[in-house]
């Protein structure tokens, strides 16, 4: 009888196997995503993982690309949470966070709601000074609006807010940017501003 359970088994494993490999990869990682892109024409796809601060080959990955460098114009991209990432909604706005590349338990994210951009910064070892720009996430070049300096005390959370430019207030998504004043490293999310 146990050759039978075990014949019995590995078919079911393998039943299972198969089903599980017919779901495409971006359908499991839709639930995952961070934000949505559309592909403008000219995209590449470092050239979109650099604005969501992810590795060209996440985005590729989570969307199934066949053509993982250049994407189709058009093309509805997930924009996924990496591994170190931690990204959901918050209030009534998508708030992206994602840890900061040169200090690996900071945190920066970004929320819109209404009028109003807030920004949270935390856990940095050091005090830092970052320029916060944003602009309309559907711009592939320029368009940048500075909003000011966000200053953050070493090893403090920081919450502080911005009003959101008129001219983006009609805007579905927004790129949020956060530039280090000493080392210009750029952080960068792009958020939903709700309706």
């Amino acid at each position: 009888m146990k050759p039978h359970f075990v014949k019995t088994g590995f078919a079911l494993l393998l039943a299972l196997a198969l089903v599980s490999a017919s779901f495409p990869a971006n359908v499991l990682a839709a639930t995952k995503c961070i934000a949505y892109y559309t592909v403008q024409e000219g995209d590449t796809t470092p050239k979109i993982s650099k604005t969501f601060g992810l590795k060209w080959r996440e985005i590729a990955n989570a969307n199934d690309l066949e053509l993982a460098w250049k994407p189709v114009p058009g093309t509805y991209l997930c924009i996924p949470a990496e591994s170190s990432t931690a990204g959901g909604t918050s209030g009534s706005g998508l708030s992206a966070t994602t840890s900061v590349p040169s200090d690996s338990n900071a945190s920066f994210s970004a929320q819109v709601i209404g009028n109003k951009i807030t920004i949270t910064g935390a856990g940095f070892k050091n005090k830092q000074v970052f320029n916060l720009k944003v602009r309309d996430a559907d711009q592939n070049t320029g368009g940048w609006v500075k909003l000011g300096l966000f200053k953050i005390p070493k090893k403090t959370t920081k919450i502080q807010s911005y009003p959101l430019p008129s001219a983006l207030r009609d805007n579905l998504y927004l790129d949020i940017c956060l530039k280090n004043a000493s080392t210009d490293e750029l952080i960068c999310r792009t958020v939903l501003h709700p309706q």
